[in-house]
């Protein structure tokens, strides 16, 4: 008895399946995809380029069937199958490790209209230190969340190898921008300084980071005079990302109360910030950039402007005075 309940079921799943034409395998088989790079179409896409180079993945959707159809699309990366024939394969969607995180994906999920063909462009970046062959995948399968729940959830995907080779195209680049105009008393318009009605000097300056690599610097800075003031601080490290400008700015406070000139002294200690292919790089490229700037200051506080102010007063009075009694 209960075998025949189970041939019963089997034989009513089987059915359901022939006849289904939601079925996800026989849905899924029925759009073709194709790579339009360049104006060529190819089953499969290879290209070379330098690294840190914006790349273009299009690709080419055919919907064969009388309906629309939605696709999921990802890039997953690329394995060797575990068995004699050691042939190439596509990890599932969940094991991305590598090339997915370097693809700069439009349109993850879309609708293909019926017996209509469609183009999506997609861009994948490598970093500037990276280097060497890869190898990804493209799947696409249908789009389960937009399909009926009362349909088979067969997840089936259909599969094309994406192999580029990739040239090191690594550049360290660092600066600090000019101000057009600065209020230092010697005229250094990378360091731009401001004495404050509270008393504190503001130090401002502009970094830039002009090539595709994510700096780490440490810097410090000294302000001292010429008789028995100085004082030193370091300020933990602080990222500046690729092809940004970033700000700086710090107060100095507590300066001695007669003022007067003061030299300013900022080193930075910059550093690259590589997460893949360390060891292949050339040792130059990793080296520790030492930046060092310096100005000078003149400052006068308000309390000695105050007492100025008010000897030039009291001065005034007397010679008033005296000229009154004679």
């Amino acid at each position: 008895m209960k075998t025949k309940i189970w041939i019963s079921t089997i034989s009513t799943f089987a059915f359901y399946l022939l006849l289904s034409p939601f079925v996800l395998w026989q849905s899924i088989t029925d759009i073709t995809a194709s790579f339009c790079n360049s104006w060529n179409i190819t089953s499969g896409l290879n290209f070379s380029t330098n690294s840190a180079k914006l790349n273009e993945i299009c690709t080419q959707f055919t919907n064969n069937t009388n309906k629309d159809i939605p696709i999921k699309v990802w890039f997953p990366d690329w394995t060797i199958t575990n068995d004699n024939f050691k042939n190439r394969a596509c990890k599932w969607e969940w094991k991305t490790q590598d090339f997915w995180q370097y693809v700069i994906q439009k349109n993850k999920w879309f609708i293909i209209p019926a017996k209509q063909t469609i183009k999506e462009k997609n861009y994948i970046k490598f970093p500037a230190w990276f280097a060497g062959i890869v190898h990804g995948c493209m799947t696409y399968f249908l789009d389960t969340n937009t399909s009926s729940p009362n349909l088979v959830n067969v997840v089936v995907r259909q599969t094309s190898f994406i192999d580029i080779l990739v040239w090191s195209n690594f550049k360290r680049e660092i600066r600090l921008k000019e101000f057009e105009k600065t209020k230092n008393w010697w005229w250094n318009k990378k360091l731009n300084t401001e004495f404050n009605f509270d008393s504190t000097v503001s130090l401002k300056l502009n970094f830039i980071n002009n090539w595709d690599v994510d700096e780490l610097f440490i810097w410090s800075w000294k302000i001292y005079d010429k008789l028995w003031f100085s004082k030193t601080f370091e300020i933990s490290q602080t990222r500046l990302t690729a092809n940004s400008t970033k700000e700086l700015s710090i107060n100095i406070w507590s300066l001695p109360f007669y003022g007067w000139f003061f030299k300013i002294e900022v080193n930075w200690k910059i550093t690259p910030e590589i997460l893949f292919n360390k060891d292949s790089l050339d040792p130059k490229l990793k080296e520790i950039i030492v930046i060092q700037e310096s100005t000078t200051i003149k400052i006068i506080p308000w309390n000695i402007l105050i007492w100025i102010a008010i000897f030039i007063i009291i001065f005034f009075l007397i010679r008033h005075f005296k000229k009154r009694k004679k």
